[in-house]
């Protein structure tokens, strides 16, 4: 028989200083406050591998990495609006007039789209492939594009053929 493996040992940690963690503390703290539920983590992890049984650490692993990857992937999108907004205004900063309040942005399936094809080109193109109906026209696949223009072609043919 196997004999049973021990973990390393690990090397002593340096200890960190009270802003250290008191700032890791709150970090920690506002993470765990954006939750999924465990329920769609599951269902997540057992589509992306129906042939793996997912353990208790791994779940919450997951749900650690879909958290950090949403907050991440946000923080692109916001970067993308600002960077749209900029060009707006003739690559100036817009500052509205004194006590005016800044004009709302709300994101937008252009600018997830678009932030996700600039840091992640393959991610980009499996969803929209997976999910071409809910991205936008020109992040479609080019067959899904093809498609949606015969259909158009064919709601508007005339079937007699008989021009009047």
């Amino acid at each position: 028989p196997c004999a049973p493996v021990t973990p390393p040992p690990t090397a002593p940690r340096a200890p960190r200083s009270a802003s250290n963690k008191e700032e890791a503390a709150k970090v920690a703290a506002e993470l765990s406050a954006l939750t999924m539920p465990v329920a769609v983590v599951k269902r997540i992890g057992r589509g992306a591998a129906p042939e793996a049984t997912l353990s208790s650490e791994a779940l919450a692993a997951v749900h650690r990495v879909g958290q950090a990857f949403i907050c991440y992937a946000t923080d692109r999108v916001i970067r993308e609006m600002q960077a749209e907004g900029d060009g707006k205004h003739g690559g100036k900063k817009f500052k509205p007039k004194s006590g005016a309040p800044l004009p709302r942005k709300t994101m937008s399936a252009d600018h997830v789209m678009s932030a996700l094809s600039a840091e992640f080109p393959a991610i980009a193109t499996k969803i929209s492939t997976l999910f071409s109906d809910a991205v936008p026209q020109e992040y479609r696949p080019e067959a899904v594009r093809l498609l949606e223009q015969l259909r158009a072609q064919q709601r508007g043919w005339n079937p007699a053929g008989a021009e009047q």
